[in-house]
């Protein structure tokens, strides 16, 4: 079954959804929170706004989504987008917001180029944290993915499980868990 090339379809479709979706999340996330991590007065303004919104159950935006968009894959890589966001921008902004400010000075002093601030400090710097927003976004969207899919009946291993448990083929559904797992 993970030989079927249908199989391997609907697990390639998934699986570049929530690439994609966690790409776009990160190109958003990574400037806005180095601009708050960097900048108190415009984390105590945005920030606020960010932790409202990313307290919202994901589950619950999905039908509000699919209703706007359609039974898409428009609607599944917006919620990718959407559920990637928030653990890629609060890792990150932690992370930047971690960084003592001796460490500004001392590259103030010893470059001329702004560019070694991010190049030499805040990527180096944040480089654990991003790396655990992404782990993180990548367990949430699975998630998300595969509850759009069975919601909206697009193709995907969402799909795939749902239509398979239903005709009884339990095989296939979990070689889909097991594919996912890996």
């Amino acid at each position: 079954s993970m030989a079927d090339p249908a199989f391997l379809a609907m697990v390639g479709q998934s699986f570049s959804v929530l690439s994609m979706g966690m790409l776009a999340a990160f190109v958003t996330a990574l400037p806005l929170a180095i601009g708050t991590g960097l900048k108190r007065t415009l984390d105590s303004a945005f920030t606020p706004l960010m932790m409202i919104i990313g307290a919202l159950p994901d589950i619950a935006l999905l039908p509000i989504v699919i209703h706007w968009f359609g039974a898409s894959l428009t609607s599944a890589l917006i919620m990718a987008v959407i559920v990637a966001f928030f653990p890629i921008f609060f890792m990150v902004r932690e992370g930047v917001s971690a960084i003592p400010s001796d460490y500004f000075h001392v590259v103030e002093v010893y470059s001329t180029r702004s560019i070694h601030l991010y190049t030499k400090l805040i990527f180096p710097a944040t480089f654990p944290h991003m790396l655990t927003g992404l782990r993180l976004a990548y367990e949430f969207l699975w998630e998300v993915i595969l509850a759009t899919e069975i919601i909206a009946r697009i193709g995907g291993v969402g799909f795939l499980i749902d239509s398979s448990v239903k005709g009884g083929a339990l095989a296939a559904a979990f070689a889909a868990l097991f594919f996912i797992g890996l």
